[in-house]
């Protein structure tokens, strides 16, 4: 019989998010840069964020740059898959799409 895993909540002091292959028979290979991957997370903060995320020895793979829709930063994890930390725009168009991403996300 299985044991279920509990997981932790997003936003709670020592929170992981973890991902896995779709199959235990896919192997992990290449990182963000080389397969596509990119995980996107809103906050309310961006610059607060990527400064806390320097003083823990974060990579920075793109540091804050200003769009129509918000502020946007790209970070590493330690398998270099990107982070995209999104601080929107509340005052722009609610209609508008951030660059950069496929689909359509309204903040």
């Amino acid at each position: 019989q299985k044991t279920k895993t509990k997981l932790g909540r997003l936003g709670q002091s020592g929170a992981l998010l973890s991902l896995h292959p779709a199959s235990s028979s896919t192997p992990h290979v290449g990182t963000s840069i080389d397969n596509g991957v990119l995980i996107g997370l809103v906050v309310g903060d961006v610059s607060s964020a990527v400064n806390e995320l320097k003083s823990k020895n974060v990579k920075i793979h793109r540091d804050i740059q200003k769009h129509e829709a918000g502020k946007n930063a790209i970070i590493l994890d330690p398998d270099d898959y990107m982070i995209s930390l999104f601080e929107p725009d509340f005052d722009a168009e609610k209609n508008i799409q951030a660059g950069g991403y496929i689909g359509f996300t309204p903040a």
